[in-house]
């Protein structure tokens, strides 16, 4: 019997493309054929080609499923007579997407494209599956994962197998909805997209959702990362907030201390300037009294004396008849000047 392996993408540029199987089919020469299948899909027009190319061969045609029949090789799967699964091999249905790029009416005309594929898709999953059209575009919007027992009741499989030890290298990021895989008895978990990692977590940084991304972290191992990074961002923050505080505490004490010693400056600033004051009142009343002294005495010492001039001036008043009192009185009147030395050398006495 004539075997093929498709154990690589759907995609006649790189991988596994319609002219490879419509030479192994020829090969065949209309006799019986097996199909091993372990793939995660990929160009959809190749896999539409390979299917119809199945479905034209008149010889039997079974299909097995070793690992993966994922995206539109699970369409491929979907053209053997008899469809056989690993018990621990996957089976996924989604709708068909793209990369587009261009103005409104590109864009508008891809999106008309890919729901047109959808429908194709859905029409050969219904009859596969005898499940309604409307069945199978629910299962294609859920992006739905099924392992062997399961793709075998949901009608996509004819018989499931035993476990198989098969390696493969699995891209989890190609995909929405990737379940953890078990492949050789060991567990390979799906990276996460960036809508989980956004929803997941909310307030992280985009350089956090890149670096999983370039990590090809699961959920739980971008969990302990995000938990590790928090961590130590809040052991960087307490380290800053602790040394902040210090400082402003060191501030305080600095300003504080100023302004106790600018205080007490400005209380020895008034002390002195008062002290200043009462000399300067002492020194300009000691002054005036030296002054009037001076005065006074350079009087007596160059001319006769204020007093003795005043008293002979009454003399001579009271010579002439008056009684001192009115001689005084007469005195004031005539030479009030000599009246004034006569008091001021009084009390300088």
């Amino acid at each position: 019997m004539a075997e093929v392996a498709i154990y690589t993408d759907i995609d006649s540029m790189g991988g596994f493309g319609p002219q490879m199987l419509r030479d192994a089919l020829a090969s065949a020469a209309g006799g019986p054929i097996t199909i091993r299948l372990n793939s995660e899909g990929g160009n959809v027009i190749d896999g539409l080609a390979c299917y119809n190319l199945m479905r034209s061969y008149p010889g039997k045609k079974t299909v097995i499923i070793d690992g993966m029949a994922l995206s539109i090789a699970s369409l491929i799967a979907c053209g053997g007579d008899t469809v056989e699964m690993a018990e621990n091999a996957w089976f996924m249905i989604h709708n068909p997407h793209n990369q587009a790029m261009g103005d409104g009416d590109d864009l508008r005309d891809m999106a008309g494209l890919l729901d047109g594929m959808r429908d194709q898709l859905a029409s050969v999953y219904s009859a596969k599956s005898k499940k309604t059209k409307e069945e199978i575009l629910k299962l294609m919007d859920a992006e739905t994962w099924m392992n062997g027992p399961q793709a075998k009741e949901a009608g996509f499989v004819d018989e499931v197998t035993a476990l198989l030890e098969v390696a493969a290298e699995f891209d989890a990021s190609r995909f929405s909805r990737p379940p953890a895989i078990k492949i050789q008895e060991t567990t390979i978990m799906a990276s996460a997209t960036y809508h989980e990692l956004k929803s997941a977590f909310p307030k992280a940084k985009a350089e956090f959702f890149t670096r999983c991304l370039d990590k090809d972290l699961t959920i739980d191992k971008a969990r302990a990362e995000y938990d590790e990074a928090m961590a130590k961002a809040l052991e960087e923050t307490t380290t800053e907030l602790a040394k902040a505080k210090a400082e402003l505490e060191e501030m305080k004490k600095e300003s504080e201390a100023k302004a106790k010693a600018e205080e007490e400056e400005m209380k020895e600033a008034v002390a002195k300037a008062k002290a200043e004051e009462e000399e300067e009142k002492v020194a300009t009343a000691a002054k005036a009294k030296a002054g009037v002294r001076a005065a006074a005495s350079g009087k007596t010492r160059g001319c006769q004396s204020a007093t003795d001039r005043w008293n002979e001036a009454i003399a001579e008043k009271t010579k002439m008849g008056l009684p001192k009192a009115k001689a005084v009185r007469q005195v004031s009147i005539e030479d009030p000047d000599l009246q004034a030395e006569f008091i001021a050398e009084a009390n300088a006495v």
